[in-house]
């Protein structure tokens, strides 16, 4: 997108700047510097968004890649259309379709990231709800580990409250990921009181479940997590 958008406002830069009429110059390679101001954010985003598809990639998180493509493929036509607008020298202060062009490309860009960002905030949101309930009830039944599970889900929360900017933030949390799945496992959750306590942290216990003898046994001697966790009616 950059080098389709950009080379030729360059080129038209030059040779605006050699034309003879003043009045007519100045107009148009002012309006030809506000276009490549916004067509160099345009390119940021779509830049940051590739990062992003990175991060959802690497933390296997769900995404509409079907959407994302049409998202990108209209960004991409607006950058040609835009391109070859440039090269026919049709850029001056009463053209209208550079701004249309510049609209369709900076509204898309724009929707690519946000739609990444959207994605991201939506998978990490409701995991660290349930990882910290999950360490919560850890501490509470004070299950070997529990402290170091705290500690590694604090450590996720805060880094994936923004979707990361660099290889090296993707990195991070992958391992930081890794290592609360790593403290979860360490739990020794085995067992049906296990397996009720890991299905409450994400709903999906159920009111059965908490009547088999050993789980009811378990909520006994933990009567706080009964508040804590989340279990179905039915």
């Amino acid at each position: 997108m950059n080098s389709q958008a950009t080379r030729p406002l360059d080129r038209l830069l030059a040779e605006l700047r050699a034309l003879p009429e003043r009045h007519n110059r100045e107009e148009a390679v002012s309006r030809l510097r506000q276009i490549g101001t916004r067509v160099a954010a345009a390119t940021r985003r779509m830049a940051q968004a590739t990062v992003g598809r990175k991060c959802l990639s690497s933390v296997g998180a769900p995404f509409n890649h079907s959407a994302d493509a049409a998202t990108r493929r209209n960004a991409a036509t607006a950058a040609r259309d835009l391109a070859t607008f440039i090269q026919a020298g049709k850029v001056g202060p009463a053209s209208k379709k550079d701004e249309t062009l510049l609209i369709g490309l900076v509204d898309s860009s724009d929707r690519v990231y946000r739609d990444i960002d959207t994605a991201w905030s939506s998978y990490f949101t409701g995991r660290i709800q349930g990882y910290r309930r999950l360490a919560m009830a850890a501490r509470e039944a004070k299950l070997l580990g529990a402290e170091a599970l705290h500690r590694s889900v604090e450590d996720l929360g805060t880094r994936t409250t923004a979707l990361p900017s660099s290889d090296t933030d993707i990195g991070t949390i992958s391992s930081l990921l890794g290592s609360v799945l790593e403290r979860i496992g360490s739990l020794g959750l085995e067992g049906p009181p296990g397996e009720f306590l890991v299905a409450a942290v994400h709903g999906d216990a159920t009111i059965a479940a908490m009547q088999i003898e050993e789980v009811r046994r378990f909520l006994d001697d933990h009567p706080r997590l009964v508040d804590m966790l989340r279990i179905k009616l039915t």
